[in-house]
């Protein structure tokens, strides 16, 4: 029996599974205010396992406060990109929720 580490994308293709089940308790707890630091904590520990390098914030447009969007950054390590694109690719239909991703440009100092 060997210990073969999971693919990374079956480790997103999980990630979404997971949030795809999870989405309406993620929804109602930012909508409602309740058990918000419980399921963000949740929501970045199951992103872990895709990547401890990337982070989420999720955003609520004032102008339909019911379509989230799920912002993904690596924080411009580029290892992480093509992860981080992967992500958002694989991302499902969502009912409450779309996905996007940020990589911030590397800083000035770096490319010089």
């Amino acid at each position: 029996m060997t210990n073969a580490k999971p693919h990374p994308m079956q480790k997103i293709t999980h990630f979404w599974s997971w949030f795809q089940k999870n989405e309406a308790e993620i929804v109602n707890a930012l909508l409602l205010g309740i058990r918000t630091d419980a399921v963000c904590f949740e929501l970045q520990q199951k992103l872990c396992l895709v990547s401890e390098g990337i982070s989420f914030i999720i955003a609520v447009p004032l102008e339909n406060p019911k379509e989230f969007r799920i912002i993904f950054s690596c924080q411009g390590q580029p290892e992480l990109f093509d992860t981080l694109l992967a992500l958002e690719k694989q991302a499902p239909p969502l009912k409450y929720t779309s996905a996007q991703v940020l990589i911030p440009p590397l800083e000035e100092e770096r490319l010089q």
